[in-house]
């Protein structure tokens, strides 16, 4: 039996975790079932990268998914594992958008995802298992399986389809994350036993988003030759705060960062 579980290796995230995975030449397996069909105490594995779930865009498997998978997945185990689950930013409450979101910070989601997302916390965080509950930012990027709708995906897809990306006229800080880099840190702290800290952000560095996106653009013109087109006017809708990872950082110092060209480069390549 493989020493490390990962669910949800089909979806977008998932198979980018797998990707890393296999590049490190690590012992693992996918979860070979949905959730709801492994019979209990059925799984042997000393480690779990807990990635399945439902999207926000699909709130009729909010429960389903994120709950109620959860709870079969914890079931599931044998023996207590060291489990790695890929939560969300929108289990945080509302804050201004100068305000840097730490792991402390005051748990009130605004919607039912954000609510299913907590519930799943609060089963591994009351579980006998060793747990750290990754709460990830707005991911972007190229994964070998799986969609995301995220504004620079999206947008590659418009500049390929010929058509204009709208953004807001007045700039705003965002900490989108590289699914690969996404990816890899979850690798990382599955594979460290001596990195305990129950709550971990996940974010990128605070940037401009007008900058990201005209990098996505400069990509899209330098690799296709066609003149991308970026029109500013949307009014100003709400910004969101970014993510404070200097808890992150200290866990993992050495971990670099893809660069937002770098990853505009894999939306490119694959063909978006």
């Amino acid at each position: 039996m493989a020493r490390i579980l990962l669910t949800g290796a089909r979806g977008y995230l998932g198979s980018a975790v797998a990707a890393r995975l296999d590049a490190l030449a690590q012992d693992w397996a996918p979860l070979a079932t949905r959730l709801e069909q492994v019979p209990p105490t059925s799984l042997v594995h000393s480690v779990v990268i807990h990635c399945a779930g439902a999207l926000r865009h699909r709130p009729a498997d909010w429960q389903r998914s994120n709950v109620d998978g959860m709870a079969h997945l914890l079931a599931g185990l044998r023996a207590p594992a060291r489990i790695v689950l890929a939560s969300s930013r929108s289990v945080y409450g509302p804050a201004s958008a100068d305000t840097r979101l730490s792991e402390s910070f005051a748990l009130a989601p605004r919607d039912g995802y954000g609510a299913s997302k907590l519930a799943a916390e609060h089963l591994l965080r009351d579980s006998v298992h060793v747990g750290i509950r990754v709460r990830l930012t707005t991911l972007f990027g190229h994964a070998p399986q799986g969609a995301c709708l995220s504004l620079p995906n999206l947008a590659m897809q418009s500049f390929c389809a010929g058509k204009a990306v709208h953004l807001v006229q007045r700039d705003v800080e965002v900490d989108y994350l590289a699914v690969a880099d996404a990816a890899g840190l979850l690798v990382e702290l599955a594979l460290r036993p001596l990195i305990t800290a129950p709550v971990i952000n996940l974010a990128g560095r605070p940037r401009s988003l007008h900058g990201l996106m005209q990098n996505v653009a400069q990509v899209f013109a330098e690799t296709s030759g066609a003149v991308p087109c970026l029109a500013y006017d949307f009014g100003a809708g709400p910004a969101w705060p970014c993510l404070d990872t200097s808890l992150l950082t200290r866990l993992l110092p050495g971990f670099e960062l893809s660069s937002d060209r770098q990853t505009a480069h894999g939306l490119m390549a694959p063909g978006p």
